[in-house]
């Protein structure tokens, strides 16, 4: 708390500049309402008394409005308090474990919907990827009046190489490869187109492309014999390229595209991966997805989520096969 002190009538307390004015002009502008300056007295001393009486009957304005009377009848300024610079203490130890341990207690409660967030959105994200593929494969169909095949096969000197992606691909925004790995899938699954064959352009690949072969990881599957392998008439889109039983399946013997599997996730063991079928545990589809779902698109280009167990109960056992009927 400070006490304001006037600079007029105490030559001892003001600068030379405002020695010079005398007490009446002062007192006429205070009687005017002007503005009286004043000067801080830190020391906490009484103000000083002698003023002339018009003074004391002046009202004094100072910045936060009239000032009153002191029991000495001197026109003095109320007490004002002034805030003072406040201290900034630091955190004690016990307060900074508290506040640590509060953030760790907060974190351990959100970190959970974060990583159900995140595994939703890869989910999204492979659903995506199948869609793409999917529309790929209808667009596929559309200019062949076929579905792509498996893989290829000789007889002489046997070279599976996995045909169905290169040719999809090519209605997916040519050489991108990006929609043919599940983000939930391992790194190893990724395509990565490479070059050094020195084979010729065909079944989708360029000219110099490598070839993806039967032990190449891949995270998507393509239902390449059905509910059985080797069937004849075959029951999937097609095994062996160009074979007489087992080749490209013509389109129009998909009798309910909508309910015949195309792709789905794989799993990705390096043992005939880019392949989903019900007849062999290592080429069921991989059930990586929340509520330990498989993601599969269908014919018609759209995409859904199964279980295993729906994927094989004897009722959905038929979306596997190009007629629509359990085998």
């Amino acid at each position: 708390m400070v006490w304001l002190r006037p600079i007029f009538g105490a030559s001892n307390w003001v600068d030379p500049p405002f020695r010079q004015r005398n007490s009446t002009a002062v007192t006429t502008s205070m009687s005017r309402g002007g503005v009286v300056f004043c000067c801080l007295n830190l020391n906490l001393r009484e103000p000083r008394r002698g003023l002339s009486s018009s003074v004391n009957r002046a009202y004094l304005v100072f910045g936060f409005g009239r000032v009153g009377h002191s029991a000495e009848g001197i026109k003095t300024p109320t007490m004002l308090h002034v805030p003072r610079q406040s201290r900034h203490q630091a955190f004690t130890v016990p307060e900074l474990l508290a506040v640590i341990a509060l953030i760790v207690i907060i974190l351990s409660m959100l970190l959970p919907g974060f990583n159900n967030a995140r595994k939703h959105a890869r989910n999204a994200v492979c659903m995506s990827n199948l869609h793409q593929q999917a529309m790929g494969l209808v667009g596929y169909t559309i200019e062949s009046n076929h579905f792509p095949g498996a893989h290829t096969w000789t007889h002489n000197a046997p070279k599976y190489w996995i045909i169905w992606p290169s040719r999809v691909r090519q209605f997916t925004h040519g050489t991108n490869t990006e929609w043919f790995r599940c983000p939930d899938g391992p790194d190893e699954s990724e395509w990565n187109v490479a070059y050094g064959s020195g084979l010729p352009e065909e079944y989708g690949y360029n000219a110099d492309e490598v070839r993806l072969e039967w032990n190449t990881p891949f995270s998507y599957g393509y239902n390449n014999w059905g509910s059985a392998d080797f069937s004849v008439p075959q029951y999937g889109l097609g095994g062996l390229s160009e074979h007489a039983d087992w080749g490209e399946l013509p389109k129009v013997q998909v009798q309910f595209p909508s309910r015949m599997i195309a792709i789905g996730d794989a799993q990705v063991d390096g043992v005939w991966d880019a392949f989903i079928d019900t007849n062999q545990a290592p080429e069921l589809p991989a059930n990586r997805h929340p509520g330990s779902k498989a993601n599969i698109a269908f014919c018609d280009g759209h995409v859904d989520s199964f279980t295993l167990t729906n994927l094989l109960s004897p009722d959905d056992i038929r979306m596997w096969n190009n007629d629509g009927k359990a085998h």
